[in-house]
């Protein structure tokens, strides 16, 4: 009897933890168009230091000026992130391809190519989510997605395999609709706390993000689309040394609602959270067709 008390006690505080979990993605997805829904008020101090900015990040609307943001970006920010609405990665869907080698793609195409695209990526991606992560839902527009890849899997990047143009493929369908977060496990990230090791991991960041910020090719209409700063902010793209790195640091983000990884690990013990967590290890097997 005593073990099958506290049996029920461990099963009922694991089933807490999940249902916290799935009740904070639920509101996070109802507040995700919604600027300013939980932000603290900013001290005097920060007001006074916050107040002399003068430049607004690369990834806001150019339509949203200075002036119509207020001081630390309370309108702007939901959970210390710029809401999705308010970047331009957002417009993306709405405005269309700006961006063409040969002819001009029309929005209306542009938009059906990007859906049927992202349809895709997501059916596949919900297909590897654990079993006891409940019926599988596609997240809502603008909810935290956070991607967990190795420094081996963005090494192709730049070159022309499958693989690398399947990965940024992917990245550029779901930056253009949710707010993307990319975790890079890599070989050398250092042990040391000085700057000269700040200043090797900063290199190293460098290396990765221009692997990341390449073309993406589209075989059938010669089309080109970037990951640029304004699609995936460099400060969006963190660096961790191992799977433990990883998962700790997407538990320190609010309200995820999706997370792609390539360890079986990382799905096993964030799922013990609630997390919903798709294991892609090889992104050209699962996503060489796009």
């Amino acid at each position: 009897n005593r073990n099958n008390t506290n049996n029920n006690y461990r099963g009922a505080a694991r089933n807490g933890r999940n249902n916290n979990h799935t009740n904070n993605v639920a509101a996070a997805n109802s507040m995700a168009e919604r600027p300013g829904a939980r932000q603290r008020p900013l001290s005097d101090t920060a007001a006074e230091v916050l107040g002399s900015c003068k430049t607004k990040p690369p990834h806001i609307k150019s339509t949203t000026g200075l002036s119509h943001i207020k001081i630390g970006g309370t309108n702007v920010l939901v959970d210390g992130l710029v809401a999705f609405a308010q970047t331009q990665a957002s417009t993306i869907t709405t405005t269309g391809n700006s961006v063409n080698d040969d002819e001009e793609e029309s929005i209306a195409l542009f938009q059906k190519r990007l859906r049927q695209e992202r349809a895709k990526i997501l059916s596949r991606l919900l297909s590897r989510l654990s079993s006891t992560s409940g019926v599988p839902t596609p997240p809502s527009k603008g909810s935290l997605v956070v991607i967990g890849l190795s420094q081996d899997q963005i090494s192709n990047s730049n070159s022309s395999s499958g693989a690398g143009v399947a990965l940024s493929r992917v990245l550029y369908s779901l930056a253009t609709y949710y707010t993307v977060m990319v975790i890079v496990q890599v070989k050398d990230a250092g042990t040391n706390h000085g700057k000269q090791d700040y200043t090797s991991m900063q290199k190293l960041q460098d290396v990765v993000v221009e692997q990341l910020r390449r073309n993406i090719q589209d075989g059938t209409s010669n089309s080109s689309n970037k990951l640029t700063e304004s699609i995936l902010p460099s400060h969006r793209i963190m660096l961790a040394k191992s799977a433990t790195g990883r998962i700790a640091l997407t538990r320190q983000l609010s309200t995820v609602e999706l997370v792609v990884d390539f360890d079986p690990e990382v799905q096993s013990q964030l799922g013990r959270f609630g997390y919903k967590v798709s294991v892609v290890p090889d992104w050209e097997a699962m996503f060489g067709d796009l």
